[in-house]
C-alpha cells in the first residue's frame, strides 16, 4: 500500500516536471499524510511535502504544512443562507426554487441539497428534518 502511494507521488512529480513550470525549491521529509485530489490529479502522501507555505506553477498549486489538505467540517445540512441555523429564511429560499431544475431561472443550486439538479421533495424533506437546528 505504501509503495503505491510513493509511486503515485513520484508519477505525479514526473508528470509535473514534464509539464514544465512546476518547481519545488526546497523540501523536508515529513511524516503523516492525507489524500488530496483536484482535476485529474491525486496526491496520496506527505513524503517530500514542502513545509508550511504555498507553491504554485503553471496550473499546479500545492499547499504545504500540517494536514493542509484536510477537508473543512461539513456545512450544516439545510442551512442554505449559511447563518448557522436552519430557519424560515432557508425554507423561504427552498420554496422559491421548489420544482425548478438546473438551467431554469428559478433554480438555486444552494437549495438543491442533494445536488440532483432539481429542487424537489427530497430537498424539502431534508430541510424539514433539520428545521430549527442550530449549526
Amino acid at each position: 500500500m505504501l509503495r503505491r502511494h510513493h509511486a503515485t507521488v513520484i508519477a505525479g512529480l514526473l508528470l509535473a516536471t514534464a509539464a514544465g513550470a512546476a518547481q519545488i525549491d526546497w523540501y523536508s521529509i515529513d511524516g503523516g499524510g492525507a489524500f488530496s485530489s483536484g482535476g485529474g490529479f491525486e496526491l496520496n502522501s506527505a513524503i517530500g511535502q514542502p513545509d508550511a507555505g504555498l507553491l504554485s506553477g503553471g496550473s499546479f498549486r500545492l499547499t504545504g504544512g500540517f494536514l493542509a489538505g484536510a477537508p473543512a467540517a461539513p456545512a450544516c445540512v439545510g442551512d442554505i443562507d449559511g447563518n448557522g441555523a436552519v430557519d424560515l429564511v432557508d425554507l423561504s429560499t427552498m420554496l422559491a426554487a421548489f420544482g425548478s431544475c438546473d438551467g431554469e431561472s428559478a433554480y438555486d443550486p444552494d437549495a438543491d441539497l442533494d445536488q440532483s439538479g432539481c429542487v424537489d421533495l427530497t430537498d424539502l424533506a431534508t430541510l424539514l428534518a433539520a428545521f430549527g437546528a442550530a449549526c
